[in-house]
């Protein structure tokens, strides 16, 4: 992870760190074809979304790197992040 070594947030807080979830190959493309839903949808929120999750971004990165506020940047994280969740465990 880039930063302050904090990692990302999880789709799932409740797992345990100590036994990460397997992706297979349908979550893989589940998951690409969400992102491009969420890009349609939102595209602020999936913007956030790709750069905190899968490039490993923090949000005050993000929130430096994009010129939003800590705030904005932490708003559309959940948003998209609970977006993706709702559509996940469906």
């Amino acid at each position: 992870c880039r930063g302050s070594g904090e990692a990302p947030d999880s789709y799932d807080d409740s797992r345990s760190d100590a036994n990460p979830p397997t992706v297979g190959a349908q979550q893989v493309v589940e998951i690409g074809i969400l992102m491009d839903q969420l890009e349609e949808h939102d595209p602020a929120a999936a913007r956030v979304v790709e750069m905190h999750h899968f490039a490993g971004f923090t949000l005050e990165e993000i929130a430096e790197v994009t010129k939003l506020s800590f705030r904005q940047v932490r708003h559309r994280w959940e948003k998209g992040r609970d977006w993706l969740k709702d559509r996940l465990a469906s």
